[in-house]
C-alpha cells in the first residue's frame, strides 16, 4: 500500500528578485508579484527543494500574508511555502500481543495460626522444628502488641499422671523462656502443665503420641482483612 509523506519547507525570497522590491503591501501587489515570475496557484517544481538531503517534486506559491509581523512588510519578507511530496510503502502492523486475562480483587479474612511444638519421649529439649514454630508466634506477637498468650505444656499417657503434669510444665517453661530471650514481655505469657489429661488424639499408637508430647498455643489474635488479586 503506497502514501505520501508532506513536508513543508519556508523560504524567504529576497526582495531583490523582485521588481516590486520597495512596493508596500496593498500597493499594486499583484503586478509585483506578477513582475517576479511568481504566479498565484501552486506551481510544480521538480527538484526545487530537498527533503531529507533529496531533491523532490514540489509545489510552491506566494502566501497572501507578509510573514512579517506589521502593516508595511515589503514583498521580500513574504515566504515562498513547498510542499514537498515523498512516495513511500506502508510497513505492515506486526500482530498485536494476546490480552492479559483480566483480574479481580477478592478480600480475604484471616487470623494467624500455629502449630505445636513436639518433644521427645520424656524430653522437654527444644529443637529446630520447633524453633522455628515458636519464631512465628513471636513474629505475630510483636505485629500484635496488645495479644497475651497461653503456652500449655502436654504429654502422652506413658508414665505416671504425676510425672506427665511435671513434664508438661518443663516444657512449657521452656518454650516461655525462648520467647522472652527473643524479644517478648513475659508479662504477656501465661503457662501452664496438663500434663496427658488432653490429647490431641488418642494414645493408641507410638505416632499418636508422638502428637501429644507437645506445648500448643491460645492466642486471641484478631481476624485481618486484606485484598488479594486473583485470576477471574
Amino acid at each position: 500500500m503506497n502514501g505520501f509523506r508532506l513536508a513543508m519547507v519556508v523560504a524567504l525570497v529576497n526582495s531583490s528578485l523582485l521588481a516590486g522590491a520597495n512596493t508596500v503591501p496593498g500597493e499594486d501587489e499583484q503586478p509585483s508579484w506578477g513582475n517576479s515570475g511568481a504566479l498565484p496557484e501552486p506551481q510544480a517544481d521538480r527538484g526545487a527543494a530537498n527533503c531529507d538531503s533529496e531533491p523532490r517534486g514540489c509545489r510552491w506559491w506566494w502566501p497572501k500574508a507578509p510573514v512579517a509581523n506589521g502593516d508595511r512588510a515589503v514583498w521580500g519578507n513574504r515566504g515562498v511555502v513547498f510542499h514537498c511530496v515523498e512516495e513511500f510503502s506502508l510497513q505492515p502492523v506486526a500482530d498485536l500481543p494476546a490480552p492479559i486475562p483480566p483480574k479481580k480483587q477478592v478480600l480475604v479474612t484471616s487470623k494467624p495460626v500455629f502449630g505445636h511444638v513436639l518433644f521427645d519421649l520424656n524430653k522437654a529439649a527444644l529443637g529446630s522444628a520447633g524453633k522455628a514454630v515458636v519464631d512465628e508466634l513471636i513474629a505475630a506477637l510483636k505485629e500484635f502488641p496488645d495479644v497475651r498468650v497461653v503456652v500449655e505444656g502436654h504429654a502422652c499417657d506413658l508414665g505416671t499422671t504425676a510425672f506427665n503434669l511435671q513434664l508438661g510444665t518443663r516444657r512449657a517453661e521452656v518454650v516461655v523462656r525462648y520467647m522472652v530471650e527473643h524479644g517478648v514481655d513475659r508479662a504477656r505469657i501465661s503457662a501452664k502443665s496438663l500434663g496427658d489429661t488432653e490429647p490431641a488424639v488418642p494414645n493408641d499408637t507410638e505416632a499418636d503420641r508422638k502428637l501429644n508430647r507437645r506445648v500448643q498455643f491460645d492466642a486471641n489474635f484478631p481476624f485481618v482483612c486484606t485484598l488479594e488479586t486473583v485470576d477471574e
